[in-house]
Order: C-alpha cells, then structure tokens, then sequence
C-alpha cells in the first residue's frame, strides 16, 4: 500500500510539474505578446510606430541569442533548469519597465537622422532597450521547450495558444489602459509566472514585490513623452501665447487621440494667396491623433466668418455641381463635412474609421452644431472603400481630403505603411459610385521637390484606362498652389462650360492650372511659380502616349509609379536613383535661386522654400502665430555646409523618405547578427554538438520555418489591414489566430499516429496550395467584401488565416521531437531554436522591402515555395519512420 502511495504522489508531482511548466510557457508567451503590441502602440504615440515594428524585428534577435546561449552552455543551464526558469520569469517585468524609462530617455529625433548621421546612432539604444526584455523571455522559453523535450507539443502548443489569447486581450485593454500605464499589461502575466514557479515563500514574497514596485514606479514617474518631432509638442509650447491646452482625449487601438483648444489654431490648407485682408479661418480646435495633427474639429460658423471656405482648393469642386449629393470617406474632425454644407451640399454621406471619433463628435455638439443630429447627414462607422461599398444611393462627388495628414497609425515604417485609398483598386470604386456627371476630387500636400502628390495622376489615370474610359486627358485636372493640389476627376470628361468655369475661377483664387486638356503651356505655372512644373510634366507624358509615360516614370528619381491593392505603398517613392536625384535637385535648385536677385530681400538672392510639412497649419490672420519665422541670413541660406536655410532643408529629408534608407540599414543589420547567432554554436558549444549528424539539414529546414512563417504572417497582417481597415486590429487579429490555430497544429502533430515525415510532407503542401490561395482568390474576394459588418468580416479573417496556420504549427515542434530522436541530437535542439529566431527576423525585416518592390502575390508564391524546401529538408534519421 505504502508503495503505491509513494507511486501515486509521484505521478501526481510529475503532473503537477507539467502543468506548472505548461502555465509558465504560457503565462510568459502571453506577457511577451502584449509587450510586442504594447512597444507598437508606445512608439506610435511617442515616436512613430515604424520603430515599434522595426525595433521589435532586430529585438527579436533576443530568442535567436537565448538560442545560441542555450547551444554553448547547455549542461550548465539545464542542470539548474528549474532556478533559471524562476529568476527569468521574475525578472522579465521589472526589465520592461526599466528599458521603457531608458526608451523615453533617448533623445532619437527620426527626422534628423539623414541630416545628422551622428544621430542615427541612438537607433541602436532603442534596439538595446527592446533586446533585453525579449531575450530574457527568450532564454525562459528557450530552457522550457530545452528542457522537456518529450512534451514539446504540448508546451509548444500553451506557448502559441497564449500569446494568440493574449494579442486579443491586449487589444481590448488598449481602449481602458492609459497611455502611461499602457506597460503595465505584458508585466502582470510575467510575475504570475513567477509566483507559481516559486518554490518557497521568499520566491512568491518577490513575484509579488515585483508587481507592486511596478506600480508604484508607473504611479511616480510614468507619463507620455512625446518625441520633440511631434506635432503636439511645439503646439502646446506656445501655452503662454496661445493658450493651447489639451481639453478631451481618447485612447484605444486605433490611436491616442487628443483635442487641443489653442488661439493659434487657425487652419485652412489650400487658402489662396489671393485671400482678401481680413478674411481668414476663425480659433479651431485641434484634433490630434497620437501627437500628430490630422485635422481641426468642425465647427458651426456664423455667415461672416465662413467667407474664407470659398477661398479654398478645395471649394472647387462644388463650383463645378449644384446642391450634389457627396461622399467624404475620411471625415475625421468633421471639417470636410461643414465645408460641403456650405457648398450647398444637398446630402453627405461621412466615413468614420475610429468609433471614438464619432464620440467626441458627441462631446463637442454645441461647438459643431448638432451636426450629427442634422438629417441631411448620414454618419457610417468603418474604412473609406468599406463606406463606398455600403452605399445605397450613388453621389455627385467623392471629396477626399486630408488622406496624407500625419498622425494616422500605421503598422511599418514611414513611407512604408499600406494606403488602400490611394489605389487604382480605391478610384475605380470611387469612379462607380458616381451619378452620371459626378466627379472625384483628393486634395493633398505638395512636396519639394514633387513626389508625393504627383502620384495621384498616375493611378488616376490607370483606374480609368481600366475601366474602358477613352482619352483619360480630358477626365482629369490638376489645381495647385504652392502648398496644396487638387485633382479632380470626371469620367464623364469636363464640358467646355466647365473648363471655362475651371479657368475663371482658378484665375480670380490665383491658382495654378498644371492640367486641363485644352491648357496652353502660357496659362502654367503663373502665379506661385515652380522652380519645375513637374506636375504639368507628369500629365503630358502620361496622355502623350502609354510608351512616353512609362518612360517619364521610370527616369523620374522617384517611384510615381499608380500603386494597386497588391503593392498598395503610395508614400514610399525611394528608388535606386533617388538619392543622385535628391543631390542633383539640390545643386539645380541652389543655381536657380542663386541667380534670382533680391529674393527675401536679400543682396545675393536666395531664400527659403517652406516646408509646409515640417511647419504644420500657419494662421492665416496677423494676429496670433503658430510658428515663429526668424529673419533669414543671406550666407546661412546659400552656404552648402549652413545648418539652416534652404540648403539644410533639403539634406534633412522628409520622414516619409528616410523609411526605405531605414528599412535596408535595418536588414543589413538583422542579416549580420543573425549570421553570427547561427554560427557562433561551430566555435563555442561542446564536442557533442559538433559530433552531431545532420547539421545541415538541421539548418536548412529550421531557416525555411523560420523565412517562410514570418513573410505568410507578414503579408497576411497587411492584407487584412484592407479587410479590416485598421493595422493594429490586423496585426492583433493576424496574431491571435495564427497563434492559437499554430498551437492546436502543434498539439495535434504530438498526438497523432502519422509518421513525422508524413505530418511534415502533408502540412507542407496544405500550406503552399493555401499560400497560393491567398495570393489568387482570397487576395480578389477580399476587395469585394468591405461593405461587409466589422463581424463578418472578422469571421472571413478567421477562416482564411486558421486552416493554413493549424498546418503551420505542426512543423516546428515535429523537427525538434525529431532532433531529439538522433545520436546527440539532443545538442541540436538549442540551435534549432535560434536559427528558428534568427531568420525570424532577417524575414520580418525583408517582408516589407519585398512587398514594395514585387507585391504580396509574389511574396506568398515565394513563401509556398521555402515551404516546399522545408519538406525536401527534414532531418529524418536514415529512411526510419518514427511516430510524431
């Protein structure tokens, strides 16, 4: 009797062991998960959310470097498994709170980094801050899935089905969690691990500790620190001046939203220089999404004060239609929206992408006048081509304003994040939605020099040659001033009673006329003139013939190229000759002004080209001011070493540019230190290691799952930022059901009865043939279904992603059981780990240039083929076939 006892609380030790170490995976997975979706939402708000996927990327080397670890000193760690496993736990959130305070003290200014290279050195301090928390996480779950080898399913399985759990629940989280306390999510779980994993009462007394000093921490010092490029920060700076006070905020996934109340605050993009003296915009409030303007909040205006509308770009549309029925996809604060009623608009139809909009909407009804009680305004919650596809009634014109605005978060880097708006894909379906007669209208910042709305035409004029319409050149115009351009497009073409309008007015508002089919070269560039019109160059090459285009587009130094929904990247314009292109336009440019006399009033000519970009919304009236203009210096401005003036301008790119360069150092970078975790095992581990067989293919199958998982995942997440029109609620959906759907691959591989070669050759075709799926008619069917509820779509997203990623998860877990199996392949397991880590990484990183360059389709087909070459590449032991 005394013998089964003593069997029985074995066996009962040895489960309670399992679950211990099954809730410990898990409890740390999840921790981990959040703090990915945590850094993203935190550098979104504080930086740019750019360096929360590309710092997370080369962080993530932190598991390749656990795995490396794990390889060389493997007996010595494993023979104190269970008190690494307790001090990694225990020490994982107090990390994350300390390298979020070292985050918040880098002074990294993105913006200067191609200016400054000295300072993009500070990039490296954010990788090091990400990197620490994410190895020791790496090193808990690496001696886990080391250390119990034989129940590597099952603990594979609690790691993926956690962290899945925890990407949603983090999502719900971000809209009752404050900013400041945003990183207090991924810490909880961390401890808990901890405290079940301690042994005695002290252990349990610090997991506990652990967390109160986290709060209490948090509660003494924790605040959101804008990043002194943001927007916000020189907005609340003129508090003495302008009274700029943040007055109602919202937070959630989708953004950190903020209104701020300033005297200063007096915007109008597009207002003609011809305005009449003291017409200007009134004191507006200012909407901010995570520290960057978007907009202004609408506001009811009396009849005096709405005068400056009519001196707008974009007023010119409504001069062109009477009382129309209008589609704004983006209304954001609601400014478009006052704009189109006092153009007599007869009906609107407004697009809200974030529901907490609509909220302040609510909030601020006596500053906007009830607008959302008015009954001739229809008010739909989702994206823009999702409000276009919901339509029930065509419209008369399709207005978008603001699409280029900062402050919209986004899942990748600047000038690298996806714009499904500005498409071909986008205005064919904007073309459809219109009455007989009805005309698309997209105002947006220029650029200097010209590369950002200058790709409008392009894709404009790809959308109607796909759509049958003949000679495009009489269904397109372009308007511009110095800062703003218009484009309007008439699939119908514009009638000569039209064009005479078009004419009138853009001469009495002093706009420049770039393309009208029947325009002079006389009548451009008149009145705010460019050093090159490169706008009205664009569309002669365009309509003079498709061979001459193509041309002109390919000489150009940037990417004007139309984008579609398969390469969706309207910002990201960096090709191999932009840089010579930047410096040639430098030179030309200091020529050219260099020989205009008295420019500024200045002895030797010269002057600066604002940057309306880099100055944000500049009061249109003489009173107030937001942004204090210093006397200009006649050598700073034409000195070549001068760090300000014109000259500085350009050698500090624009942001959305410095993405590309970013993205590239980010790779070279990844490359070399994953090449290095992945070699360092040859000159450091034990001689059991190097006896072991198969390294070969140990690598190569471990680096295809590691290249292959990570480009599906990747594309997947930026496909669905189209399906389910917000990147974060992508990323997190994305996550979540790869995770959990990996996970139950990975529990049913463990416990089926099919050989490990066959569980790998099955899972591996299941996989190319659904990849191939994806890159067909899952990528077609997505487009027709964003008028769809938020639900059904949710629920499509589920069904694409789940069944390709339940096969996904067999493969890992069935090649280290196999390892396992081999003479002194116990040594490999490690080094699987990190080469699994390693790739991981060089992939995330490399996704996107890939996607930019060649399309999601491509990417697919390339990920269903390095799924194919992990089967070739099993290590399987001779020709035996052993049980998964």
């Amino acid at each position: 009797m005394r013998e089964f006892v003593d069997r029985l609380r074995i066996v009962t030790n040895v489960e309670r062991s399992k679950t211990v170490h099954s809730l410990g995976i898990a409890l740390v997975a999840a921790s981990v998960l959040a703090y990915e979706v945590v850094l993203m939402r935190v550098f979104a708000i504080e930086s740019y959310a750019a360096f929360g996927g590309m710092v997370i990327s080369v962080a993530l080397l932190g598991f390749g470097v656990s795995g490396t670890l794990l390889t060389v000193f493997r007996e010595f760690i494993l023979s104190r498994r269970d008190r690494w496993l307790f001090w990694t736990a225990l020490l994982l959130g107090p990390c994350m709170i300390a390298m979020r305070f070292c985050q918040q003290a880098i002074p990294f200014v993105p913006g200067k980094m191609l200016g400054e290279p000295s300072h993009a050195w500070w990039i490296a301090g954010f990788y090091a801050t990400a990197f620490v928390p994410l190895f020791v996480a790496g090193m808990y779950i690496g001696v886990t899935l080391v250390g119990f080898t034989r129940d590597v399913h099952r603990l594979y399985f609690a790691d993926l089905a956690a962290s899945g759990v925890a990407a949603f629940l983090t999502l719900g989280l971000l809209y009752v969690v404050p900013p400041e306390w945003l990183i207090l999510i991924p810490v909880v779980p961390a401890a808990v691990a901890a405290f079940l994993l301690a042994q005695n009462l002290r252990g349990r007394s610090l997991a506990v500790a652990a967390i109160v000093a986290s709060v209490l921490v948090l509660s003494i010092w924790g605040q959101v620190r804008f990043n002194e490029f943001k927007g916000i920060l020189g907005t609340l700076r003129t508090v003495d001046v302008s009274g700029a006070h943040v007055i109602a905020e919202r937070s959630g996934p989708m953004g950190y939203i903020q209104i701020v109340e300033s005297r200063s605050e007096r915007s109008a993009p597009g207002l003609s220089a011809a305005t009449p003296m003291g017409v200007s915009p009134p004191a507006q409030h200012a909407l901010f999404v995570d520290g960057e303007k978007v907009a202004s909040l609408g506001k009811q205006l009396q009849p005096a004060q709405q005068s400056y509308l009519d001196w707008m770009i974009s007023a010119l549309p409504y001069q062109l239609l009477k009382e129309p029925r209008v589609l704004i996809p983006v209304a954001a604060g609601g400014e478009a929206v006052m704009e189109a009623f006092h153009h007599h608009a007869q009906h609107v139809v407004a697009g809200l992408g974030n529901p907490q909009l609509k909220d302040l909407w609510e909030q601020f009804s006596s500053y906007n006048g009830n607008l959302l009680k008015r009954s001739d305004l229809t008010l739909e919650i989702g994206s823009g081509r999702g409000v276009v596809e919901r339509l029930e009634e065509k419209v008369d014109l399709v207005m978008l304003r603001g699409l280029d605005a900062s402050g919209l978060s986004v899942a990748s880097a600047p000038g690298m994040s996806e714009s499904y708006l500005l498409t071909q894909e986008a205005f064919e379906s904007f073309i459809t939605a219109l009455k007989p007669g009805g005309l698309v209208a997209v105002t947006m910042r220029l650029s200097v020099p010209a590369w950002k709305a200058v790709r409008l035409l392009p894709t404009v004029v790809g959308a109607l040659r796909t759509l049958g319409v003949d000679s495009p050149e009489d269904r397109v115009i372009f308007v511009r001033d110095t800062f703003v351009g218009l484009c309007i497009v008439s699939p119908d073409g514009f009638s000569a009673e039209q064009r005479a309008k078009i004419r009138t007015w853009t001469r009495k508002k002093s706009f420049d006329l770039s393309h009208l089919s029947d325009l002079k070269e006389e009548e451009i560039n008149q009145f705010t003139v460019l050093l090159e019109e490169i706008y009205s160059r664009t569309a002669r090459a365009l309509f003079e013939s498709a061979d001459k285009g193509a041309k002109f587009l390919d000489d150009y130094f940037f990417d004007i190229s139309a984008t579609n929904d398969n390469r969706p990247y309207f910002s990201h314009v960096v090709k191999a000759g932009t840089s010579a292109g930047l410096q040639d336009y430098q030179r030309r440019s200091v020529e050219s002004l260099a020989s205009i006399p008295n420019i500024l009033g200045l002895e030797g000519g010269g002057g600066d080209i604002p940057d309306m970009d880099a100055m944000g919304d500049v009061p249109m009236d003489g009173n107030d001011s937001t942004v204090q203009v210093p006397e200009p210096d006649a050598e700073a401005e034409l000195d070549p070493d001068s760090d300000t003036g014109f000259i500085a301008g350009l050698r500090h790119i624009p942001v959305e540019l410095w993405g590309g360069y970013m993205q590239w150092a980010t790779l070279s970078q990844g490359t070399l230190f994953a090449l290095l975790i992945i070699l360092i095992p040859f000159f450091g581990a034990r001689r059991d290691f190097k006896k072991a067989s198969m390294k070969g293919r140990t690598l190569l199958y471990f680096a295809c799952l590691g290249t292959a998982f990570m480009l599906a995942e990747m594309v997947m997440i930026r496909k669905l930022t189209l399906l389910l029109a917000n990147p974060l609620l992508s990323v997190s959906v994305v996550l979540s059901v790869i995770l959990v759907c990996s996970g139950l691959g990975s529990y049913f591989a463990g416990g089926s009865s099919w050989t490990r070669p066959k569980i790998v050759r099955v899972a591996s075709w299941s996989i190319a043939l659904a990849l191939l799926l994806w890159a067909g008619p899952i990528n077609s069917f997505i487009a027709s279904m964003l008028g769809w509820p938020l639900a059904f779509r949710f629920g499509l997203a589920v069904l694409f992603v789940g069944p390709v990623a339940f096969f996904m998860g067999m493969l890992f877990p069935t090649g280290l059981a196999e390892l396992d199996t081999h003479e002194h392949g116990s040594q490999l397991v490690p080094w699987a780990w990190a080469i699994n880590g390693a790739t991981s990484v060089v992939a995330a990183v490399g996704c996107d240039l890939l996607n930019i360059h060649f399309g999601f389709a491509v990417v697919l087909i390339l990920s269903a083929l390095i799924y194919l070459l992990a089967w070739l590449t099993f290590p399987q032991q001779g020709r035996t076939a052993a049980k998964a």
